[in-house]
C-alpha cells in the first residue's frame, strides 16, 4: 500500500455500538484520499472480543483493487485476509479460503470479515448503478432497495438517512441505515446490538429502530403472502411416511390434512376434485423438526419453516426483541417459539 501523510481532506466516520449492558465498541472508516481508506472495528461483549483493522485501495469505479485486514474473531481465531486485482484477475487469501478468478474491474471484492469499509463501498456502488446492484467476488450479486428516509438533526446540522434492504448476502435481506454518501449510519441487530453514528442519541436510534422494524415486518409479511398457501383440505398422495413412534417407514401412503391438522392416513384416500393434491411419490413426509438452540431474529422464521423446523427453543435473546418477534410471528406462517 502507498503510505499517506496527513491530508487536508482526510475524513473519519465513527459509529458507536451498544449492547444491552452499555457501550460495547466502535467502528471507524477514514478516507485518506479519493482511492485509499482504512477501517477498524473493536467490539467487546459476553467475554468475546472482535477486532479488525483494514486497509483498502480502489480504482476509479470504486471497486477494491487491494485489501488487507488483520484482527481477532469473536472465538479467538486470528483474522488475516488479503485481496488484489491485477492483470484482469482477482486473487484473495484468508484463514477461511483462497482463490483466483478472471473478472472485470467492475466487480467488488467482499471480504469474509470487514470492519465497515467494504460494506460502504458496496452500497455506494449499488447507488451509482442503474440496476441498484453490484456483482461480487468471490461470487454473487448484491441488490439494494430503498425503503424509507428520515432527517435527523444534531449540533452539526441535518442529515438525511436511508433505510435499505440489501439482498444477495444471505438467505434474508440485511436492513440497515446509510447516509446520502452510502456510508453506514445505524442498525438494530435483533435487539442484541444498537449501532448509530457518533454524535447522535439513543433517542435517534430508537426512532430509526421503530421504522426499521416496521419496514422489516412489512417486507416479511409480503414474502410470506407470496410464498404461503392456505387450504381447508389438502391431500398428500403416495408418500413415504416416517413413523417416529414405531421407528418405521410406511411406503406409498396418503395423508389428508383438514384445517391444518392430520385428518386421515390411509392407502388410496378418495377426495373431491376441488381438494388440492400434492404428489408425494419418492418423497418422505415426517413430523416437524425442533431447533433446540435458537437465537431468533425476525427473518429466521420463514427459513426455519422452509427447512422443516416448526418449533424453536430460543435460549438466549433480548426480552423486548423476543416479545416483538413472537408478536410478528402471529402474522406469518412461522415456527412456534419456546423462550427459555
Amino acid at each position: 500500500f502507498i503510505s499517506f501523510g496527513l491530508l487536508a481532506k482526510e475524513k473519519t466516520i465513527t459509529n458507536v455500538i451498544y449492547s444491552e449492558k452499555g457501550l460495547a465498541g466502535k467502528q471507524t472508516m477514514t478516507q485518506l484520499s479519493a482511492s485509499e481508506y482504512k477501517g477498524s472495528l473493536d467490539l467487546r461483549w459476553n467475554n468475546r472480543v472482535f477486532q479488525i483493522d483494514e486497509k483498502v485501495s480502489t480504482n476509479s469505479k470504486g471497486m477494491i483493487t487491494q485489501y488487507e485486514s488483520t484482527g481477532l474473531s469473536p472465538f479467538g481465531a486470528p483474522i488475516n485476509e488479503s485481496f488484489r486485482y491485477e492483470d484482469g484477475y482477482g486473487l484473495w487469501e484468508s484463514n477461511k479460503e483462497d482463490g483466483r478468478l478472471e473478472v472485470s474491474d467492475n466487480v467488488l471484492y467482499l471480504p469474509a470479515n470487514s470492519a465497515v469499509v467494504a460494506d460502504n463501498l458496496m452500497v455506494s456502488a449499488m447507488l451509482k448503478s442503474m440496476s441498484n446492484s453490484v456483482d461480487l467476488l468471490p461470487s454473487g450479486t448484491a441488490r439494494l432497495t430503498k425503503l424509507k428516509s428520515v432527517t435527523l438533526s444534531n449540533e452539526s446540522g441535518n442529515v438525511e438517512v436511508y433505510l435499505y434492504a440489501i439482498n444477495g448476502l444471505g438467505f434474508s435481506p440485511d436492513f440497515s441505515w446509510y447516509d446520502s454518501d452510502g456510508n453506514f449510519f445505524s442498525k438494530d441487530i435483533s435487539g442484541f446490538f444498537k449501532i448509530i453514528r457518533e454524535g447522535y442519541s439513543v433517542k435517534d436510534f430508537d426512532k430509526l429502530k421503530d421504522i426499521q422494524n416496521d419496514a422489516e415486518q412489512e417486507y416479511l409479511e409480503a414474502v410470506a403472502a407470496k410464498n404461503s398457501h392456505s387450504y381447508s383440505k389438502l391431500l398428500i398422495k403416495n408418500t413415504n411416511l416416517i413413523d417416529v413412534i414405531n421407528g418405521e417407514v410406511i411406503e406409498g401412503i396418503d395423508v389428508l390434512l383438514k384445517s391444518g391438522k392430520v385428518y386421515q392416513v390411509n392407502k388410496n384416500i378418495k377426495v373431491s376434485k376441488s381438494v388440492p393434491v400434492i404428489d408425494g411419490t419418492s418423497k418422505s413426509l415426517l413430523p416437524g423438526l425442533w431447533d433446540m438452540h435458537g437465537h431468533l431474529g425476525k427473518g429466521d422464521g420463514m427459513l426455519n419453516i422452509a427447512a422443516g423446523v416448526t418449533n424453536v427453543r430460543d435460549i438466549g435473546n433480548n426480552h423486548e426483541n423476543i416479545m416483538d418477534i413472537a408478536v410478528s410471528y402471529t402474522h406469518l406462517t412461522l415456527p412456534t417459539i419456546y423462550s427459555v
